[in-house]
């Protein structure tokens, strides 16, 4: 495995790699966190060492594979001048708040016009589709911003689209266009341990009320029957402000819509694996384990962790199973 790991301070650049200690660990998530690569070196008072700060970028590969372009945010040091650093990539700027009034777009022209706004680099960003009601986002964060108009449009369409910095561009793709074609399914295939639930506890409705107004109890409902008499009442509701407010039928469509989405159980699958640099947060993988537990489909990574230390590659990969 060979390791890269590059600092560019005032446009001279140095690979810092031989002098990493410890382990190297990169983390990547599906929605609303920017990718964090962190990093211990060494400082050697006996000679000269490129020096490097807060804002210099660090670019991160493995086996000629780029897996991380960011910033350095933090830098600690300790007794036996350990240097610890801890680096985002571009999505950490849309922690930024700002207030954005909006008409006639969808999800992906309001991204390309923050993009813009905020100077990043866009790479590619798929076509959402969806018109989003006219809005109004006042002294929100740029994230909230974002995934609040990809929600609206996925309620409304079904097709989830994924946000991330694929090595210093940010892109928007549909989940559906992100597929790997196939995870460890098997210790011979590189497959640690794994650990695996189900919970009917977060994000599973059976019910869905869209209220028109905050002072009104007319709504708009649809609900499962057959789930509520296994389950019981597990309700979601909204409230359609005037930005939100769709025609009857389109209210109709998107309580139906909603409905679709959530009356299921969650599922969740915790894998711990040999390393593939492929893998990030948002892909599909194939699921093959066997034994106590049967498991044979598709899954979406929530969390990828990479950690590369002594030469070995290891991932640690929260999934979301597809029932």
């Amino acid at each position: 495995m060979t390791v890269s790991l590059i600092v560019t301070h005032n446009n001279s650049s140095c690979d810092l790699s031989d002098i990493c200690v410890g382990k190297i660990k990169l983390t990547y998530v599906k929605r609303g966190e920017p990718s964090v690569l962190e990093f211990s070196v060494a400082r050697d008072l006996k000679s000269s060492v490129f020096g490097f700060y807060e804002g210099d970028s660090v670019g991160f590969s493995v086996d000629g594979v780029n897996m991380f372009f960011g910033y350095i945010f933090t830098k600690s040091r300790d007794k036996e001048q350990i240097i610890t650093v801890r680096a985002y990539d571009q999505l950490r700027y849309l922690k930024n708040k700002d207030t954005y009034i909006y008409s006639g777009q969808s999800a992906s022209s309001l991204l390309r016009l923050i993009l813009e706004d905020y100077n990043l680099e866009k790479g590619e960003i798929e076509e959402s589709g969806y018109i989003l009601p006219d809005r109004v986002e006042s002294n929100q964060s740029l994230f909230d911003i974002i995934l609040t108009a990809e929600e609206l449009s996925r309620k409304a369409t079904g097709k989830e689209f994924i946000l991330y910095d694929d090595y210093g561009k940010i892109c928007f793709k549909n989940k559906e266009n992100m597929e790997l074609a196939l995870l460890a399914s098997s210790e011979a295939d590189g497959l640690i341990n794994f650990s695996y639930s189900t919970s009917i506890d977060t994000d599973t409705y059976n019910r869905v009320k869209l209220f028109i107004g905050r002072e009104s109890n007319f709504c708009f409902q649809a609900e499962n029957t057959s789930s509520i008499n296994e389950w019981g009442v597990l309700q979601y509701t909204e409230v359609l402000t005037r930005e939100k407010l769709l025609s009857g039928a389109a209210c109709s469509e998107l309580a139906e819509s909603i409905l679709s989405q959530k009356n299921r159980r969650t599922t969740t699958l915790i894998t711990e694996d040999m390393g593939d640099p492929s893998v990030r947060a948002g892909c599909y993988v194939w699921v093959y384990i066997s034994g106590d537990v049967e498991i044979a489909q598709r899954a979406v990574v929530s969390r990828a962790v990479h950690t590369f230390e002594n030469g070995l590659h290891k991932m640690k990969l929260s999934l979301e199973l597809e029932e």
